[in-house]
């Protein structure tokens, strides 16, 4: 009775791990095909300019990179900082952060700046920074005008590529 238990289910865990590397096989294929850009393909490309890349890595890597690209793309973003100037849910602000977005343009051109409504609050902040510590140096200058200012976690866009 031990050896017939034993039997079904050493079959029913390799039909398991079998029926799992193929939905495994059928994932990977759609993370390939659903990416646009290819790190790799770039890297690996010769110019004569900059010189020659060659990319010795298990095929394994290129999938787990590219599930990492669609995951974010499905985000709309990356975890990052953002600097907060302005926040109020009086009944002028949303005039109000229309006024400091205005300022902005004109005071930090380099800085991208974003407004937002999060019930009650209207939200002005500026920067896409990837790291904290990216964000002090901007910090410094926008306490100048704005001594309220501090960095706060957010969704930040993907940097521009070249």
């Amino acid at each position: 009775m031990q050896r017939l238990l034993f039997y079904f289910l050493s079959m029913f865990l390799a039909a398991t791990l079998n029926a799992q590397e193929v939905s495994d096989t059928i994932e990977v294929e759609e993370i390939i095909i659903n990416t646009d850009y290819d790190i790799f393909q770039e890297l690996s490309s010769e110019n004569m300019a900059e010189g020659t890349v060659s990319l010795f890595q298990d095929p394994l890597l290129k999938v787990v990179v590219n599930r990492k690209i669609n995951e974010d793309r499905k985000c709309m973003g990356l975890d990052g900082f953002r600097i907060l100037i302005y926040t109020d849910n009086a009944q002028n602000s949303r005039v109000r952060s229309l006024e400091v977005v205005e300022a902005c343009d004109t005071l930090f051109p380099q800085m991208p700046n974003y407004r937002e409504y999060q019930n009650p609050n209207f939200k002005v902040y500026l920067g896409d920074y990837r790291e904290k510590i990216d964000a002090i140096p901007d910090l410094k200058i926008v306490k100048r005008k704005y001594r309220d200012a501090y960095i706060v976690p957010d969704k930040i866009y993907f940097p521009k590529l070249n």
